[in-house]
């Protein structure tokens, strides 16, 4: 991208703002150097990895990324031979390394949260125990520990050891000299590395020893005294040794950072990368900018776009007013007019800046629905460029920066062009303007043109490939509103604007006068046709916008609805599952009672008065069922055979097997039962019925109790044992319904079961007779049975 563009538009304040975000010199010196890129899927990735951490930001994430020196120098001199590291330099490398492993740790630790990110985290190579061992040796204020190695550890402590008797020996010397008043400060003091004594001058011989200097007065001497020279000679030596030996620590440190400078640099370069991003994700935090999407169709499409630079430096405020604008479908040149100070500058500055923000992989002050190509090159000519230095007019400035966009400029290109054809005389410049438009509009060069000469309204008007654009101008205030309007042209309310700054009446009214009728009425048109176009644009927007939150609230509700119906099924299939254990448990008791009832061999009363009670309680758990029982959707026309049904009188599912003549009741299996039901007691269930094995015996209280209560039983295909068993059961039953007739179905076969049968219902108590069926009834094949 050339640098006359960057310059121009501002870009290098752009840079000076992201840097400012950044946590370290590298990521500074990466934001001082940024520059749009032209490879669309590498501006891509770097959008993607701005929005993964910004995104991470706002979700109240900590990313571990730290501030940390720039060791590159360090790192390049400890490939030179005999080079030693200082303490304070391997410590900022073990502080890039502890980062490093906090990055991967970060991978780990939120693997698929920012997949961009990852990968560029996973090129870190971990350097552990470097780490460790620098960390061994280096403590936290950049000083060779103690420990660092058993002989420095030794020499350290005899040193302090040493330090402290001298420290003794002198504090003695000085407690009796000071009592004698023969010292003038009462403290000991180090000169040359030697523990010395003040001392006046006319005293110096009172005790014996070195003077290693003096006052600057002369008046007071600094003495080594005799008696702690040898020990001071040993401290030197242990002194001497210690520095020997970090010498060796810190070489050997040194060696083992070179042997690993490509990983750390490589590492470190992933840090810079890194610095940089969090600084652009920062910075888009504040400007609350968005992603735009990219596109190789050459189609620019802002929406709500603001100059960041304006928001950010220039109102008082950052009250920025929105700027929708579309280039490249429909139309690739755009010729925009309107007032001085109006803001057609600040248009082309706005697109142009985003533009580049973009390419360099930042985030843009936009509706996150923009959409922005990739251009190979953009080219502005912005503002007065004249050169007393060059004998450069304003028109031959201009003039030069438009030859260099006819020899360079292509489909890829993006030419802002700010007051075409100014600067000389206004019809010879109206047609260059003209003529350059064409041939760019020609080219399909993405162009945005400002200007103030009417003939290129109508030139744009009528050119296929040209469209019109203004600022909005109120004329009652003679104040530009900002307002950005697409597809129609402006005036310049140069009369206006004159009478607003104070120019004399008289003045305005003879301008006016020369103006001519018919551009007054031109010029009213013009602004009446801007003043409708901007106002049914706000309201198409209006409607627009309302459409649109209509839309997603009638999806939210629509989802919410699905969801609470979903729910309400569950909890009524549920209540009503409980429900039906609930009475599997009323079965199990009916059962006990009857089994006691005929062990005891109760009397027909009391039968009936259990009976009673029983019926009494169950009938309170099918009432408490009709209220919690799934909801279907009522019956629509005739039930068909084989369809599933729920049976509201027996409150369980069913199937239908037959319909009984038209007066509409069925006849419904109910596990190995069947009974007639009338259609209104019926419901479509989804749920088919439950098909026992002819060997199950249960028979659900609800059968028994129902209204429609069971009066016959089917043992066909049973054994005979298996019968009659399924046989007392059914009677048992039928009893406590206060049946009086019942109906046995047998089939005829052998005879061997109908025998079986009859002979067990003899001595069965309760029967008060039995019978073969008649013709009507099934005759061989079933016994009727007579309950007392």
């Amino acid at each position: 991208m050339n640098q006359h563009t960057l310059q121009v538009l501002e870009f290098d304040k752009i840079r000076e703002l992201v840097a400012k975000k950044t946590l370290s010199p590298l990521g500074r010196e990466s934001a001082s150097e940024l520059t749009p890129l032209t490879d669309q899927e590498t501006v891509l990735t770097a959008l993607t990895q701005v929005s993964e951490l910004k995104r991470f930001f706002q979700n109240g994430g900590d990313f571990p990324l730290r501030r940390v020196k720039d060791i590159r120098p360090g790192l390049t001199r400890c490939g030179h031979q005999g080079a030693v590291l200082e303490p304070s330099e391997l410590l900022d490398i073990e502080e890039i390394l502890s980062v490093s492993q906090l990055l991967l740790a970060f991978n780990r630790d939120h693997r698929g949260e920012c997949p961009h990110l990852e990968i560029l985290i996973q090129q870190i190579k971990p350097l552990e125990a470097l780490r460790k061992k620098i960390a061994e040796k280096i403590d936290s204020k950049g000083q060779v520990k103690d420990d660092a190695s058993k002989k420095l550890q030794g020499l350290r402590r005899e040193n302090g050891t040493t330090r402290d008797r001298i420290l003794t020996k002198l504090r003695s010397l000085l407690s009796s000299v000071s009592g004698r008043g023969e010292t003038k400060e009462g403290i000991i003091t180090l000169r040359d590395g030697r523990y010395v004594i003040p001392l006046r001058g006319d005293q110096r011989n009172r005790v014996p020893g070195i003077i290693h200097d003096r006052s600057a007065s002369g008046t007071t001497l600094f003495v080594e005294p005799v008696s702690v020279i040898e020990m001071g000679n040993r401290l030197r030596e242990l002194e001497l040794e210690e520095k020997r030996e970090i010498l060796r620590i810190l070489r050997s440190l040194t060696r083992l950072v070179a042997d690993n400078v490509p990983v750390i640099s490589a590492n470190l370069l992933v840090l810079q990368q890194l610095d940089l991003i969090y600084a652009k994700a920062r910075f888009s935090l504040d400007l609350d900018a968005a992603q735009p999407k990219l596109n190789d169709r050459g189609i620019l499409k802002l929406k709500g776009a603001r100059h960041p630079l304006l928001m950010l430096l220039g109102t008082a405020d950052g009250q920025v007013v929105p700027l929708d604008i579309e280039l490249g479908e429909g139309f690739n040149t755009l010729v925009v007019t309107g007032p001085n100070t109006g803001g057609k500058t600040v248009v082309l500055k706005t697109l142009g800046l985003l533009s580049l923000m973009t390419q360099a992989g930042l985030h843009i002050p936009v509706h996150g629905d923009s959409e922005l190509p990739i251009f190979q090159e953009i080219y502005a000519d912005i503002g007065d460029e004249q050169s007393i230095e060059q004998s450069l007019s304003t028109f031959s400035s201009h003039l030069r920066q438009i030859v260099t966009v006819l020899e360079h400029a292509d489909q890829n290109s993006l030419v802002l062009l700010d007051e075409i054809g100014v600067g000389t005389d206004p019809d010879e410049g109206a047609a260059l303007a003209m003529a350059v438009l064409e041939v760019l509009a020609s080219r399909k060069v993405r162009t945005v043109a400002s200007t103030h000469f009417g003939v290129l309204k109508l030139f744009a008007h009528d050119h296929p490939e040209i469209e019109n654009a203004s600022l909005e101008f109120d004329r009652k205030t003679l104040r530009p509103t900002y307002r950005f309007l697409l597809g129609v042209p402006g005036s310049s309310y140069a009369l206006e604007i004159a009478k607003r700054l104070g120019m004399l009446p008289s003045v305005v009214k003879k301008a006016t006068s020369l103006l001519g009728e018919e551009r007054q009425e031109t010029a009213l048109l013009i602004e009446d046709l801007n003043r409708r176009v901007g106002f049914y644009k706000r309201k198409n927007a209006e409607i627009q916008e309302r459409e649109r939150i209509l839309s997603q609230l009638t999806e939210d509700y629509s989802q919410r609805l699905e969801r609470v119906g979903e729910e309400e099924k569950r909890i009524r299939e549920d209540a009503h599952r409980d429900a039906q254990t609930v009475l599997a448990g009323a079965n199990a008791l009916v059962e006990r009672v009857i089994a006691q009832i005929r062990k005891a061999q109760a009397s027909k009363e009391v039968i009936k008065e259990t009976h009673r009670a029983l019926d009494t309680e169950v009938a309170r758990i099918k009432q408490r069922l009709k209220t919690i029982a799934p909801r279907s959707k009522p019956r629509r026309g005739p039930l068909k055979i084989g369809d599933g049904v729920w049976v509201e009188g027996l409150q369980t599912d069913g199937e239908v097997v037959a319909r009984v003549g038209s007066r509409g009741r069925y006849k419904v299996r109910v596990g190995n039962l069947t009974v007639e039901v009338e259609g209104a007691d019926l419901r479509p269930s989804s749920t088919p019925a439950k098909k026992e094995s002819k060997s199950t015996v249960g028979i659900d209280v609800g059968e028994v109790f129902a209204d429609q209560a069971v009066n016959q039983i089917d043992l066909r295909g049973l054994l005979a044992d298996e019968a009659i068993a399924r046989l007392e059961m059914f009677l048992d039953r039928a009893m406590l319904a206060g049946l009086s007739t019942l109906l046995i179905i047998h089939g005829k076969g052998t005879g061997a079961l109908r025998k079986r049968v009859g002979d067990f219902l003899k001595d069965f108590p309760g029967v008060k007779s039995h019978r073969l069926g008649a013709w009507n009834e099934g005759g061989d094949g079933v016994t009727v049975v007579e309950l007392e």
